[in-house]
């Protein structure tokens, strides 16, 4: 099969891809299924972490090593005595285990706990650019934020990849959705649900915001660490920058002092979350954009210009060309 791999010795920038034709399509193992990749989406710097290198006991992994955990496709085979509601032909989508090779190829293996109905309303690239930044702003304003209606929910970075489903799923959770952006970027912004933008560059949010009952924070650094004044005691600063912890910004006894919870979690996999997003997407209340698609022959170039400064609004694409 045709796939493009990892070729850089280490998790040096940039990373070094190459296309290659004759891999052997993964086997699924009871509990996955084989899918027929359409397209998967570029997640910026995934050739830096750990899990793209070692697998789960520490061990470097075995090569060659493929990107891309986000994936849309069409199911081709279920493992060998498996039984699941989904079968051969069905259109899913899925994020995928990170210590696994991803979907930067013609086949990818997932677990059936991680699949979902692709949503009927989007095509495949599109539905490509939905599971990891959708998931990330679910598990952040669910399972971490518990966001209920008429709670203040302040998203930093409410434009970008998770910050755009952060806005729309706490609007359609019936919260009161503040955020910061850029100032090119605050009409889109509030055209898909924040009540009030604030122009990071102009303004200090927490200046103007008041207080809120959670933040969602996508910025790390500077901004995470000024955002513990904002929260009401009682309320949660969830970051989803997994550095942070390393950097010192998760500062425990500040939260305590405050009276306020501060958590970071890393995304998992999850085709019971990921069924809710499609019903959300399906019935409307959460869009998707997509900023521009390249075929599999230009993942290199695709992966540069997904981590460019001049990158648009949106997901980049790696869309499958299937003869």
């Amino acid at each position: 099969m045709r796939a493009a791999i990892l070729t850089s010795p280490d998790h040096s920038h940039p990373p070094k891809l190459e296309l290659v034709d004759t891999l052997d399509p993964p086997v699924p193992s009871p509990g996955q299924v084989l899918i027929k990749v359409d397209a998967t989406s570029i997640t910026p710097a995934e050739y830096t972490w750990p899990a793209t290198w070692t697998d789960r006991a520490g061990e470097p992994r075995e090569r060659p090593i493929v990107l891309g955990h986000d994936l849309s496709g069409v199911i081709h085979s279920l493992a060998l005595g498996d039984s699941t509601t989904f079968q051969p032909g069905d259109a899913v989508y899925a994020l995928t285990d990170f210590h696994r090779n991803g979907a930067q190829a013609e086949y990818a293996v997932a677990n059936l706990s991680e699949l979902a109905r692709r949503p009927r309303n989007l095509d495949p690239a599109s539905a490509a650019g939905v599971p990891l930044a959708a998931l990330t702003a679910y598990q952040a304003l669910v399972e971490h934020g518990d966001v209920r209606e008429g709670m203040r929910v302040l998203v930093h970075g409410g434009a970008g990849g998770v910050g755009m489903f952060a806005v729309q799923m706490a609007k359609r959770f019936g919260a009161r959705v503040l955020a910061t952006a850029s100032a090119e970027k605050v009409g889109f912004v509030k055209s898909i649900g924040a009540d009030e933008v604030v122009d990071y560059r102009m303004e200090r949010f927490e200046d103007v915001v008041g207080k809120v009952d959670v933040v969602v924070d996508t910025a790390g650094g500077e901004t995470l660490r000024r955002s513990y004044s904002v929260v009401v005691p009682g309320g949660v600063l969830v970051t989803v920058e997994t550095e942070a912890v390393d950097m010192g910004l998760v500062d425990v006894k500040m939260a305590d002092k405050l009276g306020i919870q501060v958590k970071t979690f890393i995304v998992r996999g999850d085709g019971r979350q990921l069924e809710k997003i499609t019903d959300m997407i399906e019935e409307g209340h959460v869009k998707v954009f997509v900023d521009r698609v390249f075929p599999l022959k230009r993942a290199m170039e695709a992966v540069e210009y997904g981590e460019g400064k001049n990158k648009g609004i949106g997901k980049t694409i790696i869309k499958l060309m299937h003869d």
